[in-house]
């Protein structure tokens, strides 16, 4: 399973690799992830997060409406607000094989 099967024709994503440190899941499916390194303009409809748990060793999959970018304290960096967060399942896919990419934890489609 890679990150392009989740993306549906003429759809812009964004696909995130983190660990879950800044990643903020509510109750009801809105939250964040943040401290991004990214381009704010970036046109992105959905945002597909890979979370690796080294604790366990899963690799877990989020699927999340995009709902805005702040910056934070960090020059250059900004935080994703996330409406309609799904967990979709887990992956035995590591980020370069899901992602289709070198080590950098954000991946653009298209």
């Amino acid at each position: 399973m890679k990150a392009r099967n989740f993306i549906k024709p003429g759809e812009k994503v964004i696909v995130i690799f983190t660990r879950g440190i800044d990643l903020e899941i509510n109750s009801d499916n809105t939250g964040s992830t943040g401290n991004w390194d990214l381009n704010p303009n970036h046109s992105i409809d959905r945002v597909i997060i890979y979370r690796r748990d080294d604790e366990d060793n899963t690799n877990s999959l989020y699927i999340a409406t995009h709902a805005g970018v702040e910056a934070t304290e960090w020059e250059g960096r900004y935080k994703i607000y996330l409406n309609h967060i799904q967990y979709v399942g887990v992956t035995d896919e590591n980020w370069k094989e899901f992602a289709e990419c070198g080590a950098n934890p954000i991946r653009y489609f298209p």
